[in-house]
């Protein structure tokens, strides 16, 4: 439509604002209607998110900006077609004949509207390549996860059918989770494990709670049973911390130094480790 009746304008190698007339007219309404109901749809979306209370000061404030600016878009796109349709019917000449306010307000409207569509995109794209933030935790807890669940399949819980999206929130849930039962059910293989040395700093202790979690691993698949209950040392393990995300980073270093025990030696000969050379270097 906007090419149709625009083209009297082009024919006559002028902007449809100077050429004015009814297809000034058709050009306006056309143009902003899909304006309007963008801006509106828009407008309706952050006011859901406002109302939603479950909002940070950052967001409230992003909400605010884009409300103000599509607000006034609404307004913009009521007023330039009634405006050219009364300049139109009174044969009056347009106000701003080089459209340079109309030229500005489409520009800022393309450059928002397409900043809007992006930031969720990239983040549905971050998502889908598992590249966002729980999925980036996911792929650095996933060796431990999986020599663990190796031993213990039985803890793993029913993933979503397949076809369906991955969710790396709930992903990454569930695999703590998961990690967490199967060290429950290993740690009488664990308090077994002599310890290889004297504990120091969290790392020094989340070291040798690598080592002997390597060492019942390896245990538990050669067939080995766990010691008794009356043979095994009192061990205490890494103090647990309260904090999710505290917790979370504990467990993202304990996997980063599994990575780095099992890179050097690998999880079939980590069996040895059960006897250590007191004098040898720590493997962390």
């Amino acid at each position: 439509m906007i090419l149709a009746a625009g083209t009297p304008a082009r024919a006559h190698n002028m902007l449809i604002d100077e050429y004015q007339g009814w297809g000034a007219a058709i050009v306006w309404i056309t143009y902003y209607s899909v304006l309007a109901a963008s801006s509106v749809s828009i407008i309706k979306m952050m006011v859901a998110e406002l109302r939603s209370g479950d909002n940070t000061t950052r967001e409230i404030v992003i909400y605010l900006v884009v409300l103000s600016y599509f607000g006034y878009l609404t307004i913009e796109s009521v007023y330039v077609p009634a405006e050219t349709v009364i300049a139109v019917v009174a044969h009056a000449a347009a106000q701003d004949p080089s459209m340079q306010s109309r030229a500005f307000t489409a520009f800022v409207a393309l450059v928002i509207g397409t900043a809007i569509l992006t930031v969720p995109l990239v983040g549905a794209l971050l998502v889908r390549t598992g590249w966002d933030k729980p999925g980036r935790y996911c792929r650095r807890i996933r060796p431990l996860w999986r020599d663990l669940t190796d031993c213990y399949p039985e803890v793993v819980l029913e993933r979503p059918a397949t076809g369906t999206a991955a969710d790396s929130i709930s992903q990454l849930h569930r695999m703590t989770m998961e990690i967490r039962d199967c060290l429950v059910r290993l740690n009488r293989y664990i308090s077994g494990v002599p310890p290889h040395r004297a504990a120091g700093s969290e790392h020094d202790e989340l070291c040798d709670y690598a080592r002997r979690i390597s060492a019942a691993v390896a245990a538990k698949r050669s067939g080995q049973l766990p010691p008794p209950a009356g043979r095994t040392e009192h061990y205490t393990r890494p103090a647990q911390r309260r904090d999710l995300e505290a917790e979370l980073n504990q467990l993202i270093e304990l996997s980063r130094i599994w990575r780095r025990i099992h890179g050097r030696s690998g999880i079939t000969t980590a069996i040895s480790a059960a006897v250590p050379d007191r004098s040898s270097r720590s493997p962390c």
